[in-house]
C-alpha cells in the first residue's frame, strides 16, 4: 500500500480530494435543483433560475476581478509577509467592488425598476443586495483557501453552500418562490458566522483597512494590473452561460428558460470535476512558469487534458444512451421534452475540457490578454447566434447549436496561440515575462 501511495504525488492527492468533494457537493446541487423543478411552477422555477443567474455574474464581477490574480500572486509568495499584502489587497478591491455594485443596483432601481415584472424585481431589488454583502466573506474564504491550496477547508465553505439548503428545502411542507430565496439568504448568514468563529485567519488585518486605510500595506495595484485582462475573461465567460437564459427569457418566456436549464444542469456532471481539476492545477501551471519550466508546462497540459477528456467518455455515452430516463429522473415527466437538447449538449461537453485548460493554461503564462480575446469572440457568436434563432422562432436545439459553434471558434484560436507559445524558440521569450 505505501509503494501503492507512493505513487502519487501530494498535489495529486489534494486534488483528486478536492474534486470528490466538489462532485459530493454537485450532487447536493443536482438533489436541489431536482426539488425545485418538481416543487414549483415551471413559470416560477424560470424565475428563479433568473435570479440565480444574475446572482452568479455579478458574484463574478466581484470575485473574478481578482480571483486568478490572487491565486497566481499567492502561489508564488516566497514569505508570509508578501502574502499578506496581496490578501489585503484582494480585500480591499472586493470592498470597493461590492460598494459600486449596490450604487448600481440602487441606481437601476430608482431608474428602471417599471421594466421588470413584478416577482423578479422583489428579488433583485430587496434580496439581493442582502445576499451581495453576505457573500463578500464567502468568497474571499474562497479565494484565500485557494491561493493557500487548502483544498479541503475550500471544499467545505462549498459545502456549506450546498448542503443545509437542500436540507431546508427537502423538509418544507411546501414550497414558493419566497421560502426558496428566505432560505437561500439564512444560509449564507450562518456560513459568515462560522468564518468568524472558526476561520478567523481570512480576517487577519482586515480591521486595519478601516482604522488607517492610508497606511494599509497591500498589493492591490498588482492585483488590478493582472486583472485588467482577466476580468474581462471572466466577464466574458460568465456572460456566456448567462446570456442564453436572458434571451430564450426575452423571446420565449421562463417556462421555456425552465425547459433548457434541465439538460443544462446536467451538463454539471462532467463542469464540476473538470472546474475542480482545472483550478487545482492553475497554481502549479502558473508556479512552473515562474520557475520558467515550459517545457514541463508543456508535459502537464497535454497529459492533464487528455486524461480528463479519456476519463469522460463513458459518461458522455451513458447520458447519451439513457437521456430521456436521465431528465425524467431528474426533474419529472413534465421535463421529458428536453430529451433531445441533452443528447445534443453532449457534443459541447466533448469540447470542454480543451477550452478550459486552453484558458488557465494562457493565463499562467501571463497571456491573459488572448484568452480575453478568445472568450469575446465567443460571446460575439453566441450574441448574434442566439438573437437570430429565436427571432426566426427556430428553437432551443438551435440555440444550443450556436453554443457548438462558438465553443469551437475558441478552441481554435486558443489552440493557434497555445502553438506559439509551446514553440521551442519562444521558450525564452515566454520565461522572461
Amino acid at each position: 500500500m505505501k509503494k501503492l501511495l507512493a505513487k502519487f504525488d501530494t498535489s495529486f492527492i489534494e486534488r483528486s480530494s478536492l474534486m470528490m468533494g466538489n462532485i459530493l457537493n454537485a450532487g447536493l446541487g443536482f438533489l436541489t435543483f431536482g426539488i425545485l423543478a418538481r416543487g414549483l411552477s415551471k413559470e416560477d422555477f424560470g424565475i428563479w433560475v433568473l435570479y440565480l443567474s444574475v446572482f452568479g455574474f455579478v458574484e463574478m464581477l466581484r470575485a473574478g476581478s481578482i480571483y486568478q490574480a490572487l491565486v497566481k500572486y499567492v502561489a508564488s509568495c516566497h514569505d508570509k509577509v508578501q502574502e499578506r499584502r496581496f490578501i489585503l489587497g484582494a480585500w480591499q478591491i472586493s470592498l470597493w467592488l461590492t460598494a459600486i455594485i449596490l450604487l448600481v443596483i440602487f441606481s437601476v432601481k430608482v431608474l428602471f425598476e417599471s421594466y421588470f415584472f413584478i416577482r423578479f424585481s422583489e428579488l433583485l431589488f430587496i434580496q439581493y443586495p442582502v445576499v451581495i454583502c453576505l457573500m463578500l466573506p464567502i468568497n474571499m474564504a474562497t479565494m484565500i483557501f485557494h491561493s493557500r491550496q487548502q483544498f479541503i477547508k475550500l471544499w467545505f465553505i462549498n459545502f456549506l453552500q450546498s448542503a443545509p439548503f437542500l436540507a431546508a428545502l427537502f423538509f418544507s411542507k411546501s414550497l414558493d418562490l419566497q421560502l426558496v430565496v428566505n432560505i437561500h439568504l439564512l444560509v449564507r448568514a450562518l456560513i459568515v458566522v462560522y468564518t468568524v468563529i472558526f476561520e478567523r485567519g481570512i480576517w487577519v488585518n482586515f480591521k486595519s483597512l478601516f482604522s488607517n486605510p492610508k497606511k494599509t500595506d497591500s498589493s492591490y495595484k498588482e492585483l488590478l494590473n493582472f486583472s485588467r485582462f482577466t476580468v474581462l475573461s471572466q466577464v466574458g465567460s460568465s456572460l456566456l452561460k448567462n446570456v442564453d437564459i436572458w434571451l430564450i427569457n426575452h423571446f420565449a418566456g421562463s417556462s421555456m428558460v425552465a425547459l433548457y436549464q434541465i439538460p443544462l444542469k446536467l451538463v454539471e456532471i462532467f463542469e464540476i470535476p473538470l472546474r475542480s481539476w482545472a483550478m487545482s492545477a492553475y497554481p502549479r501551471f502558473s508556479n512552473l512558469v515562474a520557475h520558467q519550466k515550459i517545457l514541463d508546462l508543456k508535459k502537464n497540459f497535454i497529459k492533464e487534458l487528455g486524461l480528463f477528456t479519456l476519463g469522460i467518455l463513458p459518461i458522455i455515452g451513458i447520458l447519451y444512451l439513457f437521456a430521456e430516463e436521465a431528465i425524467v429522473l431528474f426533474a419529472g415527466k413534465g421535463y421529458a421534452e428536453a430529451t433531445v437538447l441533452l443528447k445534443l449538449f453532449m457534443l459541447y461537453v466533448l469540447l470542454l475540457p480543451t477550452d478550459r485548460y486552453l484558458g488557465i493554461t494562457l493565463d499562467a503564462l501571463n497571456l491573459p490578454q488572448i484568452n480575453t480575446v478568445k472568450v469575446f469572440v465567443m460571446l460575439f457568436i453566441n450574441i448574434i447566434g442566439d438573437y437570430l434563432v429565436l427571432h426566426f422562432e427556430l428553437g432551443l436545439m438551435a440555440v444550443i447549436g450556436i453554443t457548438l459553434l462558438n465553443i469551437t471558434f475558441g478552441i481554435v484560436i486558443g489552440v493557434y496561440f497555445m502553438k506559439q507559445q509551446f514553440n521551442e524558440k519562444n521558450i525564452i521569450a515566454i520565461s522572461s515575462i
